[in-house]
């Protein structure tokens, strides 16, 4: 076999290397897009349902502070309402963003590991206010009651009054508890796209040393 033979062989070899790294390439694109356009839709699910819960939920404390059902005689009365109106205005608005953001990706048109760090950055901003506002919900739920402490004085005895109190702080205590052993406030979704991710960029280094 002479020189040009061997430059031939080599050429050819070289070009079944490389149409098989581009087919492995493609597989692997292939399973992590169709797993992570799953979990999208997912994700776009949640933050639309949770978008209507909480525009709800900002509708009737607005109803609230505007019509007064409770008859509250002094501004500190108004404080966990007015509080809990902040709280779901700012999280509408973060999901309202994201769910517009999420749905200019498209997984199938665009570098994969580039628009799962897209997803991951965009996701994460809602996440990160949920935390604080799932505390400032909780203390807002716990002042809640706190605020017709003054008005059951009025008409029973300090130990009624605090037990009356006490009661729905503690059921709010109760199912804070419970939502968290549950994994409520788990960021799973978060934890996947990272996943999918490693996984990725993994994947396309065994697939370059296969080749």
């Amino acid at each position: 076999m002479n020189i040009d033979d061997l430059k031939a062989t080599w050429q050819q070899y070289d070009q079944k290397l490389q149409a098989s790294q581009t087919l492995n390439e493609r597989l692997i694109q292939s399973i992590i897009t169709e797993k992570s356009q799953s979990r999208l839709s997912h994700v776009q699910n949640h933050f639309t349902l949770g978008s209507f819960f909480t525009l709800f939920w900002l509708t009737l404390t607005i109803a609230v502070l505007a019509g007064n059902p409770f008859d509250y005689q002094s501004i500190y009365e108004y404080a966990p309402i007015f509080i809990l109106s902040l709280s779901f205005a700012a999280m509408l608005v973060l999901m309202g963003k994201a769910i517009i953001q999420l749905k200019k990706i498209n997984l199938s048109q665009t570098d994969l590991a580039n628009a799962l760090r897209q997803i991951i950055s965009v996701y994460s901003k809602p996440r990160r206010f949920l935390k604080y506002t799932v505390i400032i919900m909780f203390s807002a739920s716990l002042l809640f009651p706190l605020s017709f402490l003054p008005r059951k004085l009025n008409h029973s005895s300090l130990g009624e009054a605090l037990a009356d109190t006490a009661a729905p702080m503690a059921i709010s205590l109760i199912l804070y508890f419970i939502a968290n052993k549950l994994g409520a406030f788990e960021d799973v979704s978060g934890q996947r796209f990272k996943q999918y991710l490693h996984e990725l960029e993994e994947l396309k280094t065994i697939a370059k040393e296969l080749s």
